[in-house]
């Protein structure tokens, strides 16, 4: 089944959005919200189970799954608003790239989680790891104004 899957994502990604895992399962890259979501509704409709891996920094690749769904490719920083202070990120970025870009604009979010540099800020927001900031600036959940969630499927 995992080639005729392979060869389904590869129609659906092109060549450069899917990849293999050490165990040679299928993984996903999507580069958009739309192509997330087509990978999502195609795994629904085949009864496919998902594993979301976000950019592998903190997920042991061990959970029961026909395809591996990665976020990496999801790594863009969509919009800044300096007067505002509001930065709109995909889930993929790591934390360090961000914090960078935002230093840039003479902004900081006022977190630091445990873990390495390239955690991406979906991990981060997925697990509420905030550090030792969080004691005078808030959890995590204080510093995120808005997210775009996938309609649920029986693939998760």
């Amino acid at each position: 089944m995992s080639q005729a899957l392979y060869t389904r994502l590869q129609a659906l990604l092109g060549p450069g959005g899917v990849e293999r895992d050490a165990k040679g399962l299928p993984r996903a890259l999507p580069e958009s919200d739309d192509a997330l979501a087509m990978v999502c509704a195609l795994a629904s409709e085949e009864g496919w189970k998902l594993r979301l891996e976000g950019a592998g920094t903190w997920l042991a690749a061990d959970a029961p799954a026909d395809l591996s769904l990665s976020t990496r490719s999801l790594n863009r920083l969509m919009a800044l608003n300096p007067a505002d202070l509001v930065a709109t990120v995909q889930p993929g970025m790591p934390i360090e790239v961000l914090q960078r870009e935002l230093f840039a604009k003479g902004m900081w979010l006022a977190i630091d989680p445990p873990g390495r540099p390239e955690r991406t800020i979906g991990s981060i927001v997925a697990t509420g790891t905030a550090g030792p900031l969080r004691l005078g600036f808030g959890p995590v959940r204080d510093h995120v104004l808005g997210c775009t969630r996938l309609p649920e499927t029986d693939a998760w």
